[in-house]
């Protein structure tokens, strides 16, 4: 049985090119994670790659792997190429769950749910204290401006000076910290509090630019006669 070892930036990657060198489908082949790899915080620190061992299955199909004996990861077996994991934590806090996907802007988490009555003082302060963690670590000279709307959401803004490093593009680092603080504070049980993050208004200046975009397609579109794409 022939097996190979590759690594890359995401478990995808590595996969497809223990493919190309096998020369096999994807249904040829048995996937073991070694490594899951990581982004690190946000892209930034602690990046790390993925690892995958390919075995080309025999005619026995996949009762020759089972027997093959233990792994270095045992149950890491995957049924198809899955999506890259990250942990986000950092030396004082640990996030409960999973953190996929590469937070590109349609796919943020936000709880959908509002919370009922005022939020729980020690979560908000478990929130700013972890983003206050990352701005320092991310030599941000910061200051953390926190309101309570009447349905108990938290808003926290991010008050400075050349905050470009914090939105990131299109808002995506921004994004991600904002779930990243959503996750820390809401470990354990108890009833959750849902933490909107902002950072010198930008979330308000985004949605006015979207807002006109969509309005002078519009105009375009009625005045072209036909459909016009946003690209």
């Amino acid at each position: 049985m022939r097996v190979v070892e590759k690594s890359a930036r995401t478990v995808e990657e590595a996969v497809a090119e223990a493919l190309r060198e096998l020369g096999a489908n994807r249904d040829d082949v048995e996937v073991e994670i070694l490594e899951e790899g990581s982004k690190g915080l946000f892209g930034l620190l602690g990046a790390k790659q993925a690892k995958v061992r390919v075995r080309l299955k025999d005619a026995g199909g996949l009762e020759a792997g089972a027997a093959g004996g233990g792994s270095e990861r045992t149950g890491a077996v995957m049924a198809g190429a899955g999506g890259d994991e990250e942990d986000g934590s950092n030396a004082a806090w640990e996030v409960d769950g999973d953190l996929t996907g590469d937070f590109a802007e349609e796919e943020v988490v936000e709880e959908d749910a509002r919370p009922a009555g005022p939020p729980d003082e020690t979560r908000v302060a478990r929130a700013r204290e972890f983003l206050s963690g990352v701005l320092d670590r991310m030599e941000v000279d910061a200051a953390l401006e926190t309101r309570i709307d009447d349905d108990g959401t938290v808003y926290i803004n991010i008050a400075g000076q050349d905050l470009g490093l914090i939105i990131g593009r299109r808002g995506q680092t921004l994004d991600a910290l904002q779930f990243l603080v959503n996750q820390v504070a809401n470990r354990g049980e108890g009833r959750r509090v849902r933490i909107i993050l902002d950072a010198e208004g930008y979330r308000a200046r985004r949605a006015e630019a979207l807002t006109a975009l969509a309005r002078r397609m519009a105009a375009k579109a009625r005045r072209l006669r036909r459909k016009v794409a946003l690209e």
